[in-house]
């Protein structure tokens, strides 16, 4: 019986052939290439109205010609509209034919679950006498039966795929149910043209729970096996945006590190489309946070806004000034570091005077042949402090940042190689703390904290044996405020260098091996000077003093006198400054505890005072002391003497 096209209005027939429907147009090619209309049939089972389809694919004709031969009739083909949905094809134990290869589904299509049901229907309608019927699984899974993965329009592919595979995808949950309990091991050998397997199809259609509950083997059969483009199931779990299939693929076991072809990551293609909560999924399961850091995307953007448009008040070093109300300048809550903020101020024109006159004399020094440390008015200019507008050419100096030949490549800093992730990870929280009050630091995913993110990886890929320890954060903070990226990784380098006069290498290496002869050394000298005091804080194990030496005095004095102390840090190295300045707090702070009151409920809440706001003592009076301390006899030996013992 002939199917005629549908009638047409004269409104519509006048249209031009870019405007007909897409079912029209498609119905014009397919007379014009046979001559002819297609002729409808009827299936054998009655249920669906069939048409022969001349224009399909040489195997599907080929079918038919086979059919005619051996059982008299033509294999039709069903059809839903005017979409090929699923071939008939002759099943191998009865004179009949049998729906057994689903093509392209669109799902909530009306007739999709309908034509479903026919599918189970037809396999589980057989009667008790018939001999061996076909299962379900067994016509799904017939080898011979490959259709193409795309059927249809301008996606017509030449890839083809299994029916199993596509009734784990689109087909009703009951189909797929059946299909997952009565043959698992089968589904976990099947393949497409491109190497997807059960798991991909499974994430395609949103069926992970389903598997998970019944097929729960395929798991662990295929959980990081990828296709022929080195996808894993999770890998197109995050492209999908699939939250909870990831989330179930990463409870299961998945790596959240494998690449595609491309050499693209889960991570990064989370942190692409924006998904922070699929990234932080992928990220605490184990997945490499790098790409967070490389990949500019939404958030990248509004820091970069943030920052261009920064209108907080700042004092003179940058700190992010609070109100009265604890809010910023802009209004907006800050997580406060406990530190006292005064807006910058212009100076008065005697203090430009001096200051100006102070760079001057740094300015010559500088440009003198002579070594900085062996200039004979270094170390009298030091003790007034270096001025701030020479300060980074400085630091640059004493560290010896323009002799490279014993530094690392730059490039480091973008193909760092392989770094452990939980080593990234850990380097992010700790980023995500650092100095957030500066207003370099204060914008999450910044210019400068991607800076410092790349700084920390880069060395923990450098130096393996010290890696990355909870400290460094601070002291790359600190270089990075008055260094460009490149020096700063190189200055941190030279500070963690072995046998370097800086020695700070032996506080960050596993068992800390620096830290108990420097506590021991710092013990006697307290209790030398005062020994009440000593006395009282010998059971702490001066616990205090492992912070005070691995961000040297950072976040625990006025940044104003932290830089004072990095200065003579970096021109005379660790143990002298340790022990000067540890007992320089303890003689300004030495009337507080005085007598009876020398007691650890007294001196603990006194040492917390020094958390980077105003201290107990003055700062001039504090750097008198210091230098003295520093020129003394006694702390030369005691530097000596730490530096033995480590």
């Amino acid at each position: 019986m002939s199917l005629n096209p549908p009638r047409v209005s004269k409104k519509s027939s006048s249209r031009s052939h870019r405007e007909s429907p897409p079912v029209e147009r498609e119905r014009d090619r397919e007379k014009g290439r046979n001559g002819r209309s297609r002729v409808g049939q009827r299936a054998t089972s009655g249920t669906l109205r069939a048409r022969s389809h001349s224009a399909s694919t040489s195997t599907t004709s080929g079918d038919s010609q086979r059919t005619r031969r051996r059982h008299g009739s033509p294999a039709p083909v069903a059809v839903l509209g005017e979409s090929v949905v699923t071939v008939v094809r002759p099943d191998p134990y009865f004179h009949t034919a049998w729906p057994v290869c689903a093509t392209t589904f669109e799902r909530g299509n009306g007739h999709h679950d309908n034509l479903w049901t026919i599918l189970v229907g037809s396999a589980s309608s057989q009667s008790a006498s018939d001999t061996d019927p076909p299962a379900l699984t067994a016509w799904l899974h017939d080898e011979s039966c490959v259709r193409p993965l795309h059927s249809s329009g301008k996606h017509r592919s030449t890839s083809t795929t299994r029916p199993a595979l596509l009734a784990l995808r689109s087909a009703p949950d009951a189909v797929a149910r059946a299909l997952l309990a009565e043959s698992p091991t089968a589904l976990a050998a099947l393949r497409d043209s491109r190497g997807n397997h059960a798991l991909h199809y499974a994430v395609v259609g949103g069926r992970l729970p389903l598997v998970a509950e019944v097929a729960p083997t395929l798991f662990a059969d295929l959980l990081d096996v990828p296709n022929e483009s080195g996808m894993t199931p999770l890998w197109l779990a995050t492209k999908a945006g699939y939250y909870q299939g990831a989330q179930m693929l990463l409870k299961a076991g998945a790596s959240p590190n494998v690449r595609d072809k491309g050499g693209v990551e889960a991570v990064r293609l989370a942190w692409r489309a924006n998904d922070e909560r699929l990234t932080h999924a992928l990220v605490t399961s184990g997945g490499d946070i790098s790409p967070v850091y490389e990949e500019r995307n939404k958030l990248h953007r509004e820091a970069e806004k943030q920052e261009a448009e920064q209108t907080q008040l700042v004092d003179e070093y940058g700190f992010i000034v609070e109100t009265d109300d604890g809010e910023d300048g802009n209004g907006d809550r800050q997580a406060g570091d406990g530190r006292t903020r005064v807006p910058r101020r212009t100076p008065s024109a005697a203090e430009l005077t001096r200051l100006r006159s102070r760079a001057k004399k740094w300015a010559d020094m500088l440009a003198s042949p002579k070594p900085l440390l062996q200039h004979p008015k270094f170390r009298s200019r030091l003790e007034k402090g270096v001025p701030d507008t020479v300060r980074p050419v400085v630091w640059a100096r004493l560290l010896e940042l323009d002799r490279t030949d014993d530094l690392p490549s730059l490039s480091l800093l973008d193909e760092p190689g392989t770094v452990d992730p939980a080593v990234c990870e850990q380097i992010d929280l700790d980023i995500n703390r650092e100095s957030r009050t500066h207003s370099f630091f204060a914008a999450r995913y910044g210019r400068c904290q991607r800076s410092l993110f790349r700084i920390l990886r880069a060395f923990a890929a450098y130096d393996s044996e010290v890696g990355y320890c909870q400290g460094m954060s601070s002291v790359a903070a600190m270089l990075l405020v008055h260094l460009p990226e490149g020096q700063a990784f190189h200055a941190l380098v030279r500070l963690l260098t072995p046998g370097s006069r800086y020695a700070m290498r032996g506080l960050f290496l596993p068992g800390f091996p620096l830290l108990a002869p420097v506590v021991e050394v710092h013990e006697s000298l307290l209790m030398k000077r005062h020994p009440a005091v000593g006395a009282a804080l010998r059971d702490m194990s001066s616990a205090y003093l492992v912070e005070w030496m691995m961000k040297m005095f950072y976040h625990r004095f006025p940044f104003s006198l932290a830089l004072r102390m990095w200065d003579y840090f970096l021109a005379f190295g660790f143990s002298p400054l340790v022990f000067a300045a540890a007992q320089a707090v303890f003689d300004e702070m030495a009337g507080e505890f005085s007598g009876k009151s020398a007691s650890i409920e007294v001196i603990l809440p006194a040492l917390q005072r020094l958390d980077g706001s105003e201290t107990p003592f003055a700062e001039e009076s504090f750097m008198r002391r210091f230098v003295k301390l520093f020129n003394s006899s006694t702390i030369r030996k005691a530097a000596a003497q730490a530096s033995l013992s480590s």
